[in-house]
């Protein structure tokens, strides 16, 4: 798994409450506090697992497209 992989399944490990700081102060240590661009970032990171996730199982092959033992 990548570094970046990583990061975005810890999201949403994570409680969501103990990423309110961190972010609080990385924001707006950005002057992303009160913006859209700020917005759109903390939402695309959040759920970016779980579109990942719903991606990756709706493209695994079906059990009719295994190999049948002779």
């Amino acid at each position: 798994m990548t570094p970046l992989g990583a990061l975005f399944l810890g999201v949403n490990v994570l409680p969501q409450e103990g990423l309110v700081y961190p972010i609080y102060y990385l924001f707006k240590e950005m002057g992303l506090y009160d913006g859209k661009l700020g917005y759109t970032i903390l939402v695309g990171i959040t759920y970016s697992a779980f579109g990942t996730y719903l991606l990756s199982s709706s493209s695994a092959p079906s059990p009719a497209a295994w190999p049948q033992e002779p």
